[in-house]
This record gives C-alpha cells, sequence and structure tokens, in this order.
C-alpha cells in the first residue's frame, strides 16, 4: 500500500512501488491442560483468520471461482487445513490485519492462544510484513468451561427464544469470533458449552429482530448494556449456574 496526499489539484506522477507478500509458517500444539489430547489428527482441523479491512483477491483465483464479484468485494479471510503433525504454511499472505476466525474441529476444543513470532496475538490481532515469513503457534485445549440457566423477563416470568450474548473481557472483543451469542429454548433455558476459562459477561435480550446475532456481536452496540448483564467467572472444566433477566428496553 503507497499513501498517497491528494489535494485540490490533481496528482500526477504518482509511483507505487511492489512488493512481495509475507508468509506463515507454523505449528498447533494442545494445551497440556486439555484431556485426551494424543494422537489427534490436526489434518481433520480447519481454522481461518479474517481480515478486519477491504483487500483485493487475486484476480486468477477470482475467475477460477466463477465469480468476478469476489474480486470487486475483496477478501475478507483465509483459511487452511493443517498437517496431520499439526504444522501449516500459509506461502502467501497479502499486508493487512488479521484476527483468529474460527475453529472447526472435534466438539469440546477451542484455540487458547497464538502466538507469531513469540508474541501473543490472541487479542491484538496481527499483520505480516512484505516479503518476510512469520513463525507461529497456535495452541487448543478442549479443557474449556460452560455456563447454563433460564433467561427471564423483567417480570421474572421464564422466556423462550430469548437473545443472549456472552462477551469476553474487554481486550478480546475486538475479535468477534470470540463473542458468543444464541437463543435460549422452552422455559428460557440455555447452555453454552466450550468455554475458554476467563472473565464474561452475559447478556439477555428479549425475541426481537433488533438484537440478532450480528448486532450483538458488534461490542460498541451492546456495551451500554453491559450494566444489566451478569459477571462470570468461568475456570477450566468449571459448571456455572445462572438465572438473568433481559435487559430494559430503553431503545424504542
Amino acid at each position: 500500500r503507497t499513501p498517497i496526499d491528494v489535494g485540490a489539484e490533481r496528482e500526477n506522477h504518482a509511483t507505487i512501488a511492489l512488493v512481495p507478500r509475507g508468509s506463515i509458517k507454523g505449528r498447533i500444539v494442545v494445551h497440556p491442560a486439555a484431556r485426551a489430547g494424543t494422537n489427534l489428527d490436526f489434518s481433520s482441523l480447519m481454522f481461518a483468520f479474517n481480515f478486519t479491512e477491504l483487500i483485493p483477491v487475486d484476480w486468477t483465483l477470482s475467475l477460477q471461482r466463477g465469480s468476478v464479484a469476489d474480486y470487486l468485494r475483496g477478501s475478507s479471510r483465509i483459511g487452511k487445513h493443517p498437517n496431520v503433525d499439526g504444522t501449516f504454511e500459509f506461502p502467501s499472505v497479502p499486508e493487512g490485519m488479521l484476527s483468529m476466525l474460527d475453529l472447526s474441529f472435534q466438539e469440546g476444543w477451542f484455540i487458547t492462544d497464538v502466538t507469531l513470532d513469540g508474541r501473543d496475538v490472541t487479542r491484538s490481532g496481527f499483520s505480516i510484513e512484505p516479503g518476510r515469513q512469520g513463525i507461529m503457534e497456535i495452541v487448543i485445549s478442549n479443557a474449556g468451561g460452560r455456563i447454563s440457566g433460564v433467561i427471564r423477563d423483567r417480570d421474572n416470568n421464564p422466556l423462550p427464544a430469548a437473545r443472549y450474548v456472552l462477551l469476553p473481557e474487554r481486550s478480546l472483543r475486538s475479535n468477534r469470533s470470540l463473542i458468543v451469542t444464541g437463543a435460549s429454548y422452552e422455559e428460557g433455558g440455555f447452555d453454552i458449552q466450550s468455554i475458554p476459562p476467563g472473565e464474561y459477561t452475559l447478556l439477555a435480550f428479549p425475541d426481537d429482530n433488533r438484537f440478532s446475532s450480528a448486532i450483538l456481536r458488534d461490542p460498541e452496540r451492546v456495551e451500554r448494556y453491559e450494566a444489566f448483564g451478569e459477571r462470570i467467572h468461568v475456570a477450566a472444566g468449571q459448571a456455572v449456574g445462572v438465572a438473568i433477566k433481559v435487559a430494559p428496553d430503553f431503545d424504542r
């Protein structure tokens, strides 16, 4: 990327330098506290990084998919199946800020830490300098916690189909994949499993389209309701029970 200062006059003879893309080489390891973590086939895992800004995709790849619109929209993520031993490589990574998006693996597993060149980037995200290779380690675990309980309305009645959002500590909220949303089932019950240990805030809302899953993953929209949430500490292997009322509807 080349910054250009555009003023009132036409800017002629702009020079744009072409630089090689960076790359990532890394491995996935199992946290020491994980249960039955030996002999895992890491190739059945799928993980991805999400670009937090719009970047162009390769024109040739867009044409292979048959969609010029993909090129015009830009790429939003890069994904990978690692090798059986957990090693992986991204040989060509565009410049741009990335964060861990998701993990598709055996039930109960989650990512605890992501480091790049020895630096923890779980919270901050990361970018790869042009022409440089970054060394990454992704730690996974299944020693998570669980939160279950009942959502009630303001009159203390169980509320089915209520919406909830589980917010991690503030330093992690810029990575929206770490924000968990869902809806209660019959009699207002809910159950959130495989929660990484840490500090959380649980908020509940009525069954209303204004509180869709997309909106609830926007920290700026929901943090004003945070005073009505339940603060919860989740430890490895811990099951927490909670009864929570929906937040007051002061947006109408």
